[in-house]
């Protein structure tokens, strides 16, 4: 199974690795996306994304909003 590329023009094809971890604590799992970006140049890119986090900032911002 190939992951998806995307591909901007021909000469730079960006390939995006997905991968699942799963981070066991004592009351609750966290699960942490890591998204690798690989440039057609050999350069990678990798972003952390908390979900806890970011769904817990999403809250805050629509009681902020009053939504």
């Amino acid at each position: 199974m190939s992951s998806p590329i995307l591909q901007i023009n021909d000469r730079t094809p960006i390939k995006v690795v997905v991968d699942l971890l799963s981070i066991h604590e004592e009351n609750f799992v966290e699960e942490d996306f890591i998204i690798e970006v690989a440039l057609g140049n050999g350069i990678y890119i990798k972003l952390i994304l908390i979900m806890h986090f970011c769904i817990g900032l999403l809250k805050s911002l629509f009681i902020w909003l009053n939504l």
